[in-house]
């Protein structure tokens, strides 16, 4: 339904946030491994591969629940107000602190505010899916 998406991409933004400000105050992972050229090229074009399917992780799957507009609009407040807060430390934030994604990897600051804005689109892209076949 909207209200699960919207209750699973502001609260998985709001995870992503947590991540950034682990990154950038150097409580995260110390690694300098590359990304894979693959997951790279997601975050690039800010887009999953095409024709694939995913399964939001069981961690994140247990908070994904019906929310009313209330609770809707909470939700992209904090997640607006967890933005404003971390988008000044991610151009000072190590490189090599990282924070493990489920299903892609160790991310550093940067690539994890890359995710936020790939997972937005996606999600944007799936509920217009959604508003086609409803008003097909």
């Amino acid at each position: 339904s909207y209200a699960e998406v919207f209750a699973h991409i502001f609260t998985s933004n709001i995870g992503c946030c947590k991540a950034i400000e682990s990154c950038a105050k150097g409580t995260a992972i110390e690694n300098n491994e590359p990304l894979p050229f693959s997951i790279r090229l997601v975050l690039f074009f800010k887009r999953l591969p095409p024709g694939k399917r995913y399964k939001v992780p069981e961690k994140i799957a247990k908070d994904v629940r019906k929310i009313n507009r209330k609770e809707t609009e909470e939700l992209i407040y904090l997640c607006k107000e967890q933005l404003e807060t971390v988008y000044p430390m991610i151009n000072s934030a190590s490189s090599t602190q990282k924070v493990k994604h489920p299903r892609l990897g160790l991310f550093n600051a940067s690539q994890w505010y890359s995710f936020i804005q790939l997972h937005t689109l996606h999600h944007q892209r799936q509920l217009y899916r959604i508003m086609a076949l409803h008003n097909s």
